[in-house]
């Protein structure tokens, strides 16, 4: 199923023993488009603010109550390591979390340099090394990169209001665009599979489509879940292969 960022904002995730919080955010792998960690905000709970979560935790996704099942105890995800929430997430961090848990998989990311001494340094300058780490690390927020500017072959066409993800991989399917203008709300849907570049520091993502195209796409609404219909009807529209037809490794 293919379902909204922000609507899986409001499930619940649920130990074995009891609700653990809400999900606060997402970090996804920013060249295979696969989301790597849900951030989960537990403060309703006990005083630990936010946990990082693989979706290898995650055992089963509830629809019709908006609940995600986690295996893992509340004492367990209480104890676990911590994200620093002013640091990016460094290569060390995910092997930590990676081996308290037991999640199988290795982490994707490449190693991160250190990028800080013992000195303090100026604000700006931190937020230039952050940005840094996270372009060596691929590994990004999606609530950042809400807002950036989409670029077609022939100019702006909007910016990004949401990610739609496919709940049984955990890709991010498709960009949801908004093409309207001042005042006006118009939303469209782009496959992440058509991003040619992304420019972290000009907060910019630029996709291999016409802009005429972009902006003549089928109409999409947000609260109306996407059907395979849908995306057939989509990918007709803009001419190109289904991504269930043409499977990209990852």
């Amino acid at each position: 199923m293919i379902l909204k960022a922000k609507n899986l904002k409001r499930f619940t995730m649920r130990a074995t023993d009891g609700d653990i919080g809400s999900i606060d955010d997402f970090y996804f792998d920013d060249e295979s488009f696969v989301v790597r960690y849900f951030i989960g905000d537990t403060r309703t709970w006990f005083f630990g603010g936010k946990v990082l979560l693989s979706p290898e935790a995650f055992t089963d996704v509830h629809i019709a109550d908006e609940s995600i099942s986690v295996n893992a105890t509340k004492e367990q995800i209480k104890d676990s390591p911590k994200p620093d929430e002013k640091e990016p997430i460094s290569r060390q961090y995910e092997r930590e979390l990676g081996q308290y848990y037991g999640w199988g998989a290795a982490p994707l990311t490449q190693p991160s340099r250190s990028l800080f001494g013992e000195e303090a340094v100026e604000p700006h300058e931190r937020a230039a090394a952050d940005l840094e780490t996270r372009e060596e690390s691929h590994l990004q927020s999606v609530n950042d990169v809400r807002n950036y500017r989409v670029h077609a072959i022939n100019g702006e066409v909007g910016r990004v209001s949401d990610f739609l993800l496919e709940s049984d991989t955990w890709n991010i399917r498709y960009l949801e665009v908004d093409v309207g203008g001042f005042l006006t709300k118009e939303l469209v849907l782009v496959s992440t599979d058509w991003i040619s570049e992304i420019n972290w520091r000009d907060r910019t993502i630029t996709v291999n489509v016409d802009k005429e195209r972009i902006e003549a796409a089928p109409d999409y609404f947000e609260e109306t879940p996407l059907t395979r219909e849908d995306e057939m009807r989509l990918f007709r529209h803009y001419d190109q292969q289904p991504y269930w037809e043409a499977r990209r490794p990852y």
